[in-house]
């Protein structure tokens, strides 16, 4: 049995504010609120039960993500999309794998804790591979849990290991909410310099004339 961290349950209830007051069109455009209950009610369950498989713990919240990953990857109709979803997501696993390395081996790196230092360094390049809401959602879970598998696997014999714990479920949320504003904001930006360059182009013009 597991409960989520203080880090999570704060961003969800945020997330949840923000889905109610209207922002789900801007976040989670292409979801249903059947849909997004459907998931927080199955997440919210399962983080009761951890499976035990060989020597890792797996807590069952990692079974939903999964789910909800290859969800989106079937609803996503394009297979170039598709490929270059899982691509994006393979890239963040290896990245989250390494990160989990060096800062095991060497911590004082470590800005602030290294669950949340890697959520922010994934997210950052999630961001910067595209700003598609499903594939950064779908990216970024398979990142996160082929990254967290594989760490495990490699210390199966110096120590026991929960995957999905709360610092997983930390790091994840995070994650989601860092590229979520983050495509937001990029969204604006271009937005606003378009209109820039438009005003711009009619001013030079009135000014020719």
């Amino acid at each position: 049995m597991m409960n989520p961290g203080y880090l999570s349950l704060l961003l969800i209830c945020m997330i949840l504010i923000l889905l109610s007051s209207g922002w789900k069109e801007v976040f989670l455009s292409r979801a249903s609120h059947k849909e997004i209950l459907l998931f927080f009610v199955l997440w919210i369950t399962s983080l009761q039960f951890n499976i035990s498989f060989v020597q890792i713990e797996l807590n069952s919240s990692i079974i939903v993500m999964s789910m909800m990953c290859m969800y989106i990857l079937v609803k996503i109709s394009a297979w170039k999309k598709r490929m270059q979803t899982i691509l994006i997501g393979l890239l963040l696993a290896i990245l989250n794998l390494v990160l989990l390395e060096f800062y095991a081996i060497d911590p004082i790196f470590v800005i602030s804790r290294m669950g949340l230092d890697i959520a922010v360094w994934l997210s950052l390049v999630c961001l910067c591979m595209t700003r598609d809401r499903s594939m950064q959602l779908a990216s970024l879970t398979l990142g996160f849990i082929l990254g967290d598998t594989m760490h495990a696997y490699y210390h199966l014999a110096s120590a026991s290991y929960v995957l999905g714990n709360s610092l997983f479920q930390d790091k994840w949320w995070l994650a989601i909410v860092i590229v979520g504003v983050g495509t937001v904001i990029l969204q604006q930006m271009v937005i606003s310099y378009r209109r820039f360059i438009h005003k711009f182009e009619t001013m030079r013009k009135r000014g020719w004339k």
